[in-house]
């Protein structure tokens, strides 16, 4: 399936009432925050879930080619990472509230723990400096 039918599907994005997900190509049961833009489609088995994290990608998609974005879900979308990923230095890689989350960064961590272990939790905690630049709602 070639890109730009898999975003007119509605793959990417789906809306703010459950009511709506028969008109979206989604799997509610996965579904942590309505109203975004994935930024991933098709992940492999085991990881569904990726497919419905809430991260600060998309809008640097819909500076490049803001022609592919429906404009109400576009601009429902970047409200939403304003509250919920912008903080005062940048954006965070990661909604808090996503499962994956783990807030502390330590690259010296050399715990059992692999969900942080060696830093392995760089994109699920990190503040992108750079994207703060670009978002203004």
């Amino acid at each position: 399936m070639r890109f730009l039918e898999i975003l007119n599907q509605n793959h990417f994005n789906f809306g703010l009432d459950r009511l709506t997900d028969q008109e979206y190509k989604i799997t509610s049961s996965l579904v942590n925050r309505r109203g975004i833009y994935k930024d991933v489609y098709g992940s492999d088995n085991g990881h569904e879930w990726a497919d419905y994290q809430f991260r600060c990608n998309f809008p640097i998609a819909m500076t490049v080619a803001p022609e592919l974005f429906d404009e109400k879900h576009a601009l429902d979308a970047l409200r939403l990472a304003d509250q919920v990923l912008r903080g005062p230095m940048g954006m965070k890689t990661l909604d808090p509230a996503d499962w994956k989350y783990r807030p502390i960064y330590d690259n010296s961590n050399d715990s059992d723990d692999p969900s942080v272990a060696k830093g392995l939790n760089y994109h699920n905690v990190c503040i992108f400096l750079w994207m703060k630049a670009g978002l203004t709602v």
